[in-house]
């Protein structure tokens, strides 16, 4: 028995071999973004959301985008992000400044 999933795409393929389309014209691009959300004092005030998420997220976010060019991140709160990019040094603060320049991440959403 096939599952659902694959039983649909062997339809789709089928149906275009039948009209003549191949299965890369039709099929729509999708993309996948990393996005942390932390919502400014929801669960805890924002000292104790910052000191026990939000630093080791954005710590590891832009070791993980140095690491590569082709990854992208969102991240949505600026309060958060201006508090953290505060504390860092000036070498940690360059990094951030260059994976900004190559469009990786830290598209700060609103």
């Amino acid at each position: 028995m096939i599952p659902l999933p694959q039983k649909l795409l062997l339809c789709v393929a089928i149906l275009h071999v039948l009209v003549g389309l191949s299965l890369a014209q039709s099929l729509p691009t999708g993309y996948l973004i990393a996005h942390s959300h932390c919502d400014v004092g929801w669960k805890s005030t924002f000292d104790e959301y910052y000191y026990n998420n939000v630093q080791y997220i954005l710590d590891n976010v832009v070791q993980f985008l140095a690491g590569d060019v082709a990854k992208r991140f969102v991240w949505s709160e600026v309060s958060y992000f201006a508090a953290w990019y505060r504390k860092q040094g000036q070498e940690k603060q360059k990094a951030v400044r260059s994976v900004k320049r190559m469009k990786q991440g830290f598209s700060l959403s609103m």
